[in-house]
């Protein structure tokens, strides 16, 4: 059986969607011998313009691969390009021959996938992977109320569904599925190391909250904790972020990386003394918290969204209020005492 992805990006990109196929499309193909193929609707989204016209079909990693460039030496959203784009779909479409289409939240290859596969007879898949909250299209919200099997990883996406987008039928949770550690992580009650250690890691955006990360060190280093905090991303705001670290006089104590592999980043997870995701909005799950807990390691994360169902408050770590770098710095966690 064939199975067609239709997604907004994909490896190597190192986001949450493309972290859940890297593990759910081997696995499949493993254990019940489904192929994939995948639709990649953008380049790498924060570091690449569109390089090439028209659709690049590529094998990477024993995958189909259809990568979507541009369509048009003009404004990307003209009706002509939203035709070309269609028709390149319809094709791959018809020449793939899946039997089901999986549609992991909006892009600009979703709408038409979905109509394809409509009027294919191809089964759909909508698999949301956030808050449908915000200013999504009418047709993006329409494709929510119709298609018959979505999937979402945690009862606040759910209840987004029905109170945003009108839903009127069963939303399936499935939450996402995290790396199984090669040897079982240690628990350990709190500081292993006299400098202590932070890590985040995530798209570098607003609502990733990294800069209440950055403010959180800064009152760590007014109370004589020499911590630093390492993070992982690439996004829009990174100059930003780094201009922000610079102007609180602690560019010295905030280290900022590429993303890293997967593999790589959970090999190096269990070094650190706490994860952060100071989230605001509407994060979906935080696969990032999942996998610290995965690693033993204790998460400090927003109580907002999907994060309250992946952390266990006062378990596998600690739920504060968003913005509210006085909770990081002055938790249960004893960073800094009252």
């Amino acid at each position: 059986m064939r199975v067609a992805h239709i997604t907004p990006a994909f490896h190597p990109n190192t986001g949450g969607i493309e972290t859940l196929l890297s593990l759910l499309l081997p696995e499949l193909r493993k254990s019940g011998g489904v192929d994939a193929s995948v639709m990649v609707g953008a380049p790498n989204i924060w570091t690449e313009a569109f390089t090439h016209i028209g659709v690049e079909e590529h094998d990477e990693l024993d995958i189909r691969v259809a990568r979507f460039g541009r369509f048009s030496d003009t404004a990307i959203d003209s009706v002509a390009t939203h035709l070309r784009v269609a028709a390149a779909v319809r094709e791959l479409m018809e020449r793939w021959v899946p039997a089901i289409v999986h549609i992991h939240g909006p892009s600009r290859l979703a709408y038409p996938a979905y109509r394809t596969a409509r009027s294919l007879g191809i089964p759909q898949v909508l698999h949301i992977h956030g808050s449908v909250k915000g200013n999504f299209s009418p047709a993006f919200i329409r494709m929510c109320q119709e298609v018959e099997t979505v999937i979402v990883p945690s009862q606040y996406v759910a209840d987004s569904l029905y109170s945003d987008a009108g839903r009127k039928t069963a939303v399936h949770v499935c939450f996402n599925a995290v790396k199984t550690p090669v040897s079982p992580a240690q628990i350990r009650p709190g500081l292993h190391s006299a400098s202590p250690r932070l890590i985040a890691a995530g798209r570098l955006e607003a609502n990733k909250g990294h800069d209440i990360a950055i403010h959180s060190v800064r009152r760590l280093v007014d109370s004589r904790l020499p911590v630093t905090l390492t993070i992982f991303g690439e996004g829009p705001e990174r100059q930003s972020l780094e201009e922000l670290a610079v102007s609180l006089k602690i560019r010295d104590h905030v280290m900022f990386n590429d993303p890293i592999s997967h593999d790589e980043f959970l090999a190096g997870l269990e070094t650190y003394d706490f994860v952060l995701v100071p989230s605001r909005g509407f994060e979906g799950f935080g696969l990032v918290a999942a996998e610290a807990a995965s690693r033993a390691v204790i998460c400090i994360a927003s109580d907002t969204g999907g994060l309250r169902e992946v952390v266990i408050h006062g378990v596998t770590g600690l739920l504060v209020p968003e913005n509210d770098t006085d909770a990081i710095v002055k938790g249960d966690i004893g960073l800094v005492s009252e």
